[in-house]
């Protein structure tokens, strides 16, 4: 595998910290001052009375359309996952096969999960790891499943991944997503696919599952969810947890997430009334691409709005019920006019963790680049 991670050219833009949290997006860095996009939309000087050199930095480069990264480490390699399109040839090679008259239901998609490795302080120019044929397949979410009942899965990874069949995208059916589960043991280079797991009826309702996050809880494996948009707005992009048998994919049951924090609908002078009347999704502002770790004894949930501009904070302390940290102030990434989705957070030590995401400067299917910054 080549460890020189051959993305030339044009270097991407930088995040940067503000103060205990991100106000907005490093743009430049000029004689070694990080200028901020503020909430307006210009450029200030970064106090950042926090920062810690050198910890808000581009990952992966010079990529097509590849977000959703999540990283683990697995018997001593840090190993990173991503979804999306890494060339223009995996969405050209699609389109070529429908135009010829393949059936969607057996064409790859152009959506496939990628793989790369921490070398020698670089990440390896990723590699496709799954593709899945009728399905467009994203967001891959990874862990080590513990050994139980007898049954050695120390050298087991599982995989949950986000698939919406092409028939549905060819028919313009785009709140149809599901939820796929994969195995692997070569460390994630390769996987073993069983199908669809959480499909449009989830265990609460008919809204679907998409953008998994899981994590090993005791004896069970929980998965988090957003769901698809619905007629109902009201029940349209709604937050779920699955709990799982540790064989990865038995369903145990379903829950809705709760928020005791309602979230400003205005930020800065920017108006986001629009994604959070009271009609539309009870808790406040609507939350997708979850993710959900346990820190410090805690649960904590990363989250999205809708747009991909902003990166959203809370706690739990039982895995359902979540409000917002005193410590915080919503948005605790503020993208300003680019996009920063699907966000990913890694436990480093104490209260300290990395969260990787996304990055695009220029619409909402160009995420070239993949970033990380460093939380307390």
């Amino acid at each position: 595998m080549d460890t020189a991670n051959g993305f030339e050219g044009r270097k991407p833009l930088l995040l940067g910290q503000h103060a205990r949290f991100v106000l907005g997006l490093v743009v430049g860095i000029i004689a070694g001052v990080f200028l901020v996009a503020n909430r307006s939309g210009e450029l200030e000087t970064a106090t950042a009375a926090t920062y810690t050199e050198g910890s808000a930095r581009p990952l992966l480069w010079n990529l097509r359309n590849l977000y959703a990264p999540w990283v683990l480490e697995y018997k001593g390699v840090k190993r990173m996952w991503a979804g999306g399109w890494l060339t223009d040839a995996d969405r050209a090679n699609y389109s070529n096969l429908i135009q010829r008259g393949v059936a969607p239901s057996t064409a790859v998609g152009p959506d496939k999960i990628f793989y790369s490795e921490f070398v020698n302080g670089v990440w390896t120019q990723p590699v496709l790891s799954f593709h899945k044929a009728g399905f467009h397949v994203n967001d891959p979410s990874v862990i080590q499943p513990p050994s139980s009942d007898g049954i050695d899965r120390g050298n087991w990874l599982y995989m949950y991944y986000t698939a919406i069949s092409n028939d549905d995208i060819e028919q313009g059916q785009w709140n149809r997503h599901t939820i796929g589960f994969a195995s692997s043991a070569d460390g994630g280079r390769t996987w073993t696919d069983h199908g669809i797991i959480i499909s449009q009826s989830n265990g609460v309702d008919n809204g679907g599952a998409w953008s998994p996050s899981a994590l090993v809880v005791e004896n069970q494996i929980w998965l988090y969810y957003h769901g698809n948009r619905m007629p109902d707005p009201v029940e349209s992009l709604q937050n779920y947890r699955s709990r799982l048998n540790l064989n990865g994919w038995q369903l145990v049951e379903t829950d809705k997430l709760v928020f005791h924090h309602r979230e400003s609908c205005v930020w800065g002078n920017t108006s986001f009334a629009y994604l959070c009347p009271p009609t539309y999704n009870a808790d406040g502002l609507v939350k997708v691409n979850l993710d959900v770790s346990i820190q410090n004894g805690h649960f904590v949930l990363l989250a999205n709005d809708p747009t991909s501009h902003y990166i959203l904070r809370f706690v739990s302390d039982d895995g359902i019920n979540w409000q917002r940290s005193s410590r915080d102030t919503n948005p605790i990434l503020n993208g300003g006019p680019y996009f920063v989705t699907t966000p990913h957070a890694e436990a480093v030590e104490g209260d300290r963790y990395t969260i990787y995401f996304g990055f695009s400067a220029t619409d909402n299917s160009r995420f070239d680049s993949i970033h990380a910054w460093e939380f307390h």
